[in-house]
């Protein structure tokens, strides 16, 4: 580890000698409380300077909007509620500091302050969204803009910026008819900046994540009417984040569509067989049941409790000895929002968008459309059984509150597989997922594309975990615990890999033995650990020097388990682990 750090120290005055900014990182002093509520947007606030804008003109005002974003424009629109990229590049110019569904009438608030020149600084303008949550998630967030009178602007993002349930945007635009230009703003640097050329649009679309909290960005006029644009990494925020999934492999596979996208689905279907390994092959395919006759009853947002006239085996569960131990049900319950609970008795109709994170976390599900969709108003559901299969149908559903007529319908099994099918579906207000959820799984795992199939989902079972205390900081001098749980047996050591990059994706280990695992980081150090229980912990010494300030390490454990497969280990998922303030 002293080695990784050692190598970033002899690059700090090269760092340092190319800051694309003398502004501090952010202030405390916040100015007046512009007192927006949910989705409010302050309009004429009076800049004291012109502003240069994207494109070529001016501002001395802009509209502040509690969504995250500001108007270079006169434009009272609140953007609610999840960001579109049609709508950055047509509506008028704006910069999007975190363009998302915040609530500032939950907790925090809004804040503006104006300056003139001075201390080094032309005249700038500071925009804070001051520990604001996304609407309906507990934990506030604080995000900065700097605005400054030579046309350049800084973003700032604190460690707990984050986005769980909506999609978000950041970037600048010109608007009126932009050309698009997504970037990657996690992989530009001092040593790479993006340079946007003549087109003054940046962007990067966030569906139901966000991978830059904590950091800070440059945003500088390049004089060909684009932009420069880099991190700060002087302004780095301490932060440790999860990534990646250990092994045994959760049992999942899911596809998600953010409103607005085109769901490829129509007129085909995915076929989930069990593998013998445990978990699912799915592989498109076609296929859909037309002898649906069975009409049931379903008003929006309920949830039918339905009995199945066998038992239905599904993979998930707990660890048990050296295989995954799987569930069955004989009861399901069928939610008006394009979905089945595998277990009788939960009432939650998960009104009223597809969400990712919840289909990790609740208990089982399989999701056919899962979106808010509203048989009460029009269209028909069905269940159908025979003695080996049971059919659930929507059609011409719509989805909520729009003309938009969905048919699709589960099979399943007594053999333990099933079937997705869809005719005609489409999403226009609500984020949709589709797939298979043995429940309980912690952390968040990537989706995939069904039609590229075939995919292959865990078996179940619990991974292994690696993580820090929420309230460890990784800071310049500090030294940050690091616990690996879960971890099966009694080994008598652990490994903790220690990288200077991540793989991104991860790179599968089943050629080596290790079923069903993955690497997530490069293997720079590898470091043995005594294990003591669960959990057993090492510990992460930071060197006491500011250069450190925004380098990155990444972690991962892997535990020697010689039952499990034929490689002898088992990983752990990873963190992203940002040495900050």
């Amino acid at each position: 580890m002293r080695s990784l750090l050692a190598a970033f120290l002899s690059l700090a005055p090269c760092l340092t000698a190319q800051a694309a900014l003398t502004a501090p990182c952010t202030t405390t002093a916040l100015g007046t409380n512009l007192g927006l509520d949910d989705d409010g947007v302050a309009e004429s606030v009076a800049l004291g300077f012109a502003f240069p804008t994207p494109g070529g003109s001016s501002v001395t005002a802009i509209d502040v909007c509690a969504n995250g974003f500001v108007w270079l424009a006169a434009n009272g629109t609140d953007g609610c509620c999840d960001a579109t990229l049609s709508e950055f590049l047509n509506d008028d110019p704006r910069i999007a500091v975190l363009w998302t569904d915040l609530d500032p009438s939950a907790a925090g608030g809004v804040w503006f302050a104006s300056h003139p020149a001075g201390g080094g600084l032309p005249a700038h303008a500071i925009v804070t969204w001051q520990d604001v949550p996304e609407f309906g998630e507990p934990e506030g967030m604080t995000l900065q803009l700097w605005l400054f009178a030579d046309g350049s602007f800084t973003t700032l993002y604190d460690a707990r910026a984050d986005v769980v349930t909506h999609t978000a945007l950041i970037g600048v635009t010109e608007g009126l008819g932009a050309t698009a230009n997504a970037i990657n703003f996690l992989a530009t640097t001092v040593f790479a900046p993006h340079q946007s050329g003549g087109n003054p649009t940046v962007h990067e679309l966030h569906p139901y994540s966000f991978d830059v909290a904590g950091r800070a960005y440059a945003f500088v006029p390049n004089g060909n009417g684009g932009y420069t644009v880099q991190n700060r990494p002087g302004c780095t925020f301490a932060s440790i984040v999860e990534f990646g999934a250990g092994c045994p492999k959760p049992a999942l596979a899911y596809e998600q569509f953010a409103l607005g996208d085109s769901i490829d689905l129509d007129n085909s279907a995915v076929e989930f067989w069990p593998a013998i390994s445990g978990g699912y092959i799915a592989s498109p395919t076609t296929g859909f049941f037309g002898g649906y006759s069975n009409q049931i009853v379903l008003s929006d947002d309920a949830v039918l409790q339905t009995n199945l006239p066998f038992a239905f085996p599904y993979a998930g569960g707990p660890l048990a000895g050296t295989s995954s131990a799987g569930s069955s049900t004989s009861a399901i319950g069928i939610s008006s929002n394009g979905f089945v609970w595998l277990s009788g008795g939960n009432v939650d109709s998960r009104c009223c968008d597809g969400n990712a994170t919840a289909f990790h976390n609740d208990p089982a599900s399989i999701a056919f459309l899962w979106q808010d969709l509203n048989p009460a108003a029009s269209g028909q559901c069905y269940v159908d059984q025979t003695a080996t299969e049971v059919h659930i149908t929507f059609v011409n559903v719509p989805e909520f509150g729009t003309g938009n007529l969905n048919t699709a319908q589960l099979t399943l099994r007594q053999n333990g597989s099933f079937r997705l099918s869809w005719q005609n579906v489409g999403n226009l207000d609500h984020n949709c997922l589709v797939g298979f959820s043995g429940g309980g799984i912690g952390g968040l795992l990537p989706p995939v594309d069904f039609n590229a199939g075939p995919t292959v989902s865990g078996s179940g079972g619990t991974p292994i975990r690696l993580y820090a205390a929420a309230s460890a900081l990784p800071q310049p001098g500090a030294t940050v615990p690091l616990w690996t749980d879960e971890i099966p047996g009694t080994p008598t050591w652990t490994l903790m890999l220690l990288g200077n990059t991540a793989h991104i994706p991860s790179l599968p280990l089943g050629t080596f033995g290790v079923t069903g695992c993955e690497l997530h980081v490069a293997l720079d150090s590898v470091e043995s650990v005594a294990f003591t229980g669960n959990p057993t912990g090492y510990a992460l010494t930071i060197p006491n020097s500011p250069f450190l300030i925004g380098y990155r390490v990444f972690a991962q454990s892997a535990v020697f388990a010689p039952a499990l497969n034929v490689g002898g280990f088992i990983s752990s998922n990873a963190l992203a682990i940002t040495i900050g303030h």
